[in-house]
């Protein structure tokens, strides 16, 4: 990155472009002119053909007239530089907190149809014996209540592990197994 120009060299192209005033042109000769820049032991006395001096006249009264926008963008540029640089020395300085880098969710910004509790239909408990997705909703509707078992739990997650591993028999099984003491406290049939 190159060095921006102080405000002293800023300040010293300012008089000297002041300094140089506009340009006076007088014919010197047939076919000659004379050009004066600035006034005094410091002015500038060019001599040559119309043609060639013509082209220079014009940059130079474009550049003189384009100084001032071009000073202005400078120092513009300086003062956005400063004040980056204060802020990038300020944001050093004090770390964000954890909680701030992120904004948290709030319940608005999820959708309705996520905060909605799903309640199992008839319909809905008919599917599930056959349907691998309804029956995982319903076995999520019952592991999320607030009165649901451990073994509640268990299940959702079992059958949500079956079905990531495209395991349909494990996950059929998740989702009829029954805790160990209900197990044991039915009979077999037939005995």
């Amino acid at each position: 990155m190159s060095a921006m120009p102080s405000d002293d060299d800023l300040q010293r192209a300012e008089a000297a472009a002041a300094s140089l005033g506009r340009a006076t042109r007088r014919t010197a000769r047939e076919g000659l002119d004379l050009v004066t820049l600035g006034s005094g032991d410091d002015a500038l006395m060019l001599l040559g053909r119309k043609q060639a001096l013509a082209g220079l006249l014009d940059g130079i009264e474009a550049a003189h007239a384009t100084l001032p926008v071009l000073l202005d963008a400078v120092r513009w540029l300086q003062k956005d530089r400063a004040a980056r640089e204060a802020r990038e020395a300020e944001r050093r300085e004090t770390p964000e907190a954890p909680a701030a880098r992120r904004a948290a969710a709030e319940i608005q910004d999820v959708p309705l149809a996520l905060v909605a509790p799903f309640r199992p239909t008839a319909q809905s408990l008919e599917s599930a014996k056959t349907d691998p997705l309804t029956a995982l909703a319903v076995q999520a509707a019952k592991a999320m209540q607030p009165d649901a078992s451990e073994l509640d739990r268990a299940r959702l997650i079992a059958m949500a592990f079956a079905a990531t591993r495209h395991d349909m028999d494990a996950f059929w099984t998740a989702r009829s197994q029954r805790s160990a003491k209900k197990a044991a406290g039915r009979k077999p049939s037939g005995s």
